[in-house]
């Protein structure tokens, strides 16, 4: 279940564009009258039908980058904030990756990777299990905001090294050369965007680490509402607590779900999380708790989340809480511990080179 953030955006926006809310949420079981209510929540399917309303009733093939470039990083309310408050570049990705499904109702996610360059690269997850239509439309729109946010963040446009796009022309090349300043490629196997500056660990001009903290208290909190409306993430995460000695995998959570891996794979997706975000998530909760709680030392902690390496350990939590371990304990320890307030899971963390 997903909080209809992204819908109120979509459907202001198409309101400029002379289409009635009526028309672009025909036939979705979404109530105009509670999407300001701050527990309405919608499915997956209902946020994919919005979109196929918006490019059916447009007709427009370039809709999606037009709306991501149209948008402004206020647009995204408290992960907004969460963003620009953010100590670098990679942090605010990893935030992102967090916070975009679940709270933002964004239906494309994407992993991170960088370069011995310094480049580095977004590789699109197809999320929506939709038309292509919808698909086409959510890519454009994820590219779009991210050059919106990169600029909002950095002062300055992001610099655009190469652009592979999974689905074929739409005929409208230069409109890509423009948006992005390079040649785009269509047709390829695998979706994704590499970018040259800035690089994922330049400092944000408008970091704030307390102002950052109070926006993850905040980001975490609604997190937590949809675990909660959501019968299979609380009993997933009751699973992971009776095993957190060695964590299981998803098809033996599966398994002791009484379903098919397939089955919680799609629920998971429709609570807008993966498995691993649920792992990472939960890895540092017991994280944040041992340090706080128990006094216990980075070797001792990394041991008992199943990290053989305390140096992966220690990467792991920087990108789960945007902070180092010393950094963590200097301000955390002499404090109870916060449950609701980690950074949370970073979709596949094991493939980020941090």
């Amino acid at each position: 279940m997903l909080r209809p953030i992204n819908i109120r955006r979509y459907l202001a926006l198409m309101e400029q564009r002379g289409f009635a809310p009526a028309s672009v949420l025909a036939g979705t079981r979404i109530r105009l009258d509670r999407l300001n209510d701050a527990d309405y929540l919608v499915d997956l399917e209902q946020c994919q039908a919005v979109v196929a309303n918006m490019v059916r009733l447009s007709g427009d093939p370039s809709l999606g980058l037009s709306l991501g470039f149209a948008s402004r990083i206020a647009d995204f309310g408290i992960v907004g904030h969460a963003l620009l408050t953010s100590g670098s570049i990679r942090h605010a990705a990893a935030l992102w990756l967090q916070y975009s499904g679940a709270v933002l109702d964004m239906l494309i996610r994407f992993e991170l990777n960088d370069y011995a360059d310094g480049s580095w690269r977004l590789k699109v997850i197809d999320a929506t299990s939709g038309s292509r239509p919808v698909f086409k439309f959510c890519t454009d729109e994820l590219l779009g905001v991210g050059m919106q946010i990169g600029r909002a963040l950095n002062g300055e446009p992001m610099r655009v090294k190469q652009l592979k796009l999974s689905y074929q022309s739409p005929g409208q090349e230069q409109c890509y050369r423009e948006l992005f300043g390079c040649e785009p490629e269509f047709g390829a196997r695998q979706m994704e965007i590499v970018i040259a500056s800035p690089q994922l660990d330049h400092p944000l001009r408008h970091n704030s680490d307390e102002l950052s903290e109070i926006c993850l208290q905040h980001c975490s909190r609604i997190m937590q509402q949809n675990i909660e409306c959501s019968p299979v993430l609380s009993r997933l995460r009751s699973i992971l607590l009776r095993n957190s000695g060695e964590l299981p995998t998803i098809t033996q959570s599966a398994d002791a779900l009484g379903m098919s891996e397939r089955t919680l794979r799609r629920r998971l997706l429709d609570a807008g999380v993966t498995y691993q975000q649920v792992l990472d998530e939960f890895r540092c909760d017991l994280a944040t708790e041992y340090f706080c709680s128990a006094q216990m030392k980075p070797k001792q902690v990394a041991y008992l989340l199943g990290y053989k390496n305390v140096g992966n350990f220690r990467r792991a939590f920087k990108s789960w809480t945007g902070k180092t371990v010393g950094d963590f304990l200097a301000v955390k320890r002499p404090r109870r511990p916060l449950r609701a307030l980690p950074a949370k899971a970073v979709e596949g963390s094991h493939r980020m080179q941090i």
